[in-house]
């Protein structure tokens, strides 16, 4: 396998953006993980970063584009997603099982330590109504310190929310169950104990939470980032596509937010507000 390309930074419609200058989510400032799994470049399947992947192939690496070396991995084979070459819109896609699959940082995440702001956008689909997690700031400490990032709809906690369960801060959308269908979330979450939330679906405002200063703070100092699960009374797994993600360490400003979503919407092929 050649060497993965670390400068390659795909070009956006500049037409649809309203950030003079915007190129790609490194255009923002404070990435700390961005995570694109539309080209083999990006992905192999050896957990050093060495193998090229082709379709159908286990992931067992996603390749941090930010520079932060925060390397997606997957030591366990039956743990892996699959590469879809061709999954969204004729783009690569990780494929997701629902029971299994998932992918993770080293421990100790960095950004999400102690009361932290953070915003996020991301691409996915799911194969099942009840599936839409993709990412949780935890590693095998249960419902401390979990982050989950989705357009989640579950029988137990449903509908548009920012949640606080079990001591830790759980951020999650709408409840709209449709599958097979790709689409662009983002939002943020500021600091002070969770006290504003926001989150767009495909560009519109879905959910907009202030909240009292008594929720819990976001800790995670020892936690990984872990794709495709997060911990609800017991861990949830995504089932369908997981596309491309990208989260900063501070809440991007609204034409930040924008520029970023529409740019994922022209890259993927998916309308956007």
């Amino acid at each position: 396998m050649t060497a993965l390309n670390t400068t390659s930074r795909t070009a956006s419609k500049a037409n649809l953006l309203p950030i003079s200058g915007f190129r790609d989510p490194m255009s923002l400032t404070n990435c700390v993980g961005w995570w694109d799994f539309s080209a083999a470049q990006y992905l192999s399947t050896a957990t050093n970063g060495i193998g090229a992947v082709s379709d159908g192939s286990a992931i067992a690496y996603c390749f941090d584009r930010s520079g932060n070396g925060r390397h997606l991995t997957q030591a366990t084979a039956n743990n892996r997603p699959t590469w879809s070459s061709t999954g969204l819109n004729s783009l690569g896609a990780g494929s997701f099982n629902g029971t299994t699959n998932f992918l993770s940082t080293a421990a100790s995440f960095g950004p999400w330590t102690g009361d932290q702001s953070f915003s996020w956008a991301a691409v996915f689909t799911r194969a099942a109504a009840t599936s839409g997690w993709i990412a949780c700031s935890a590693t095998n400490v249960g419902n401390n310190s979990s982050v989950l990032i989705g357009d989640a709809y579950n029988s137990s906690f449903s509908g548009n929310r920012i949640l606080n369960y079990g001591g830790s801060a759980i951020m999650w959308g709408t409840a709209n169950q449709t599958t097979g269908t790709g689409f662009v979330i983002s939002g943020y979450s500021s600091a002070g104990a969770r006290n504003v939330s926001s989150f767009l679906r495909n560009g519109t405002q879905s959910h907009l939470t202030s909240q009292s200063a008594t929720t819990s703070t976001l800790s995670a100092s020892a936690a990984a980032l872990e794709m495709g699960r997060g911990y609800i009374a017991g861990y949830q797994y995504h089932n369908g596509l997981l596309a491309e993600i990208a989260i900063y360490s501070r809440v991007l400003l609204a034409a930040e937010l924008t520029a970023l979503t529409r740019y994922l919407g022209a890259k993927w092929n998916i309308t956007v507000a």
